[in-house]
């Protein structure tokens, strides 16, 4: 694989597991497509920090594995750039056919919308418990390993 299409073949993998475990469903290629370009024209091509750079590692191998990292990131990396290429996406997946339909609200049974409801608090906190249990001692190893020289430690020097 040249170097050239490596990245692309990474983006792609991307968008096909942050799809999957956003709306359940393969991305189109235009989708794909729009998760390209945007990696060319924001933020999200950046390499993040260390705990990023694990979350989008893991996330990418199964879907349910990018839902309890998007778990954990959710409450201990909200602004870090495995969030922000998940906005990303979703940004993209509601803009445009076929995926659309997946964020409007079902008001056709009260029943339904609290079993739902419900089932997705279980999954949030399942995941969360996953995500800490998983990542947490990542996340505490790359703070201690990428932390920055205090400004006591460089006047020293």
């Amino acid at each position: 694989m040249s170097s050239l299409s490596e990245p692309v073949a990474i983006l792609e993998k991307e968008c096909h597991q942050f799809a999957w475990a956003l709306v359940s469903d393969a991305p189109t290629e235009a989708v794909i497509e729009a998760y390209r370009r945007a990696h060319t024209h924001s933020a999200l091509s950046g390499a993040g920090s260390g705990i990023d750079r694990a979350l989008i590692r893991v996330a990418t191998v199964h879907p349910w594995l990018a839902r309890i990292a998007d778990a954990y990131a959710s409450m201990f990396v909200r602004k870090g750039l495995f969030r922000t290429k998940l906005v990303a996406l979703l940004a993209i997946l509601e803009s445009g056919a076929p995926h659309h339909w997946r964020f409007e609200i079902d008001t056709t049974s009260r029943l339904g919308a609290w079993a739902r409801l419900v089932r997705w608090g279980v999954a949030a906190v399942l995941g969360l418990l996953a995500g800490v249990l998983m990542f947490g001692p990542i996340h505490l190893l790359s703070a201690l390993f990428e932390r920055e020289p205090r400004a006591s430690e460089e006047s020293s020097e």
